[in-house]
């Protein structure tokens, strides 16, 4: 169904944003308040934000995620409508004959 494609596609778009967006935020923004101690003290060098996260975890999310939008981007044209505007005078029609 075209619907359901279409809302896929939607769909993993805005949890990319949440996850890769606002969530990597929210976990930068936690790792740098967790490296920065009391008396001018840090260890950002090794656990700061960005030191410990591996980058093919993030570059196989990223990838992972284009693909799955461009593969149900690409089965759009061989989708079916199944619902949207009809034709008011065929439905009386329908309705008439039976």
């Amino acid at each position: 169904d075209e619907f359901q494609l279409v809302q896929y596609v939607m769909s993993i778009k805005g949890l990319q944003f949440l996850i890769s967006g606002i969530g990597m935020t929210c976990y930068a923004a936690y790792t740098y308040y967790m490296c920065v101690h009391p008396g001018g003290r840090h260890t950002c060098d090794q656990f700061g934000p960005g030191a410990s996260y591996p980058v093919v975890v993030s570059l196989v999310d990223w990838f992972g995620t284009c693909v799955l939008v461009w593969v149900a981007f690409a089965w759009l044209p061989c989708s079916v409508r199944s619902a949207g505007i009809r034709d008011p005078l065929e439905e009386q029609q329908e309705e008439e004959e039976a």
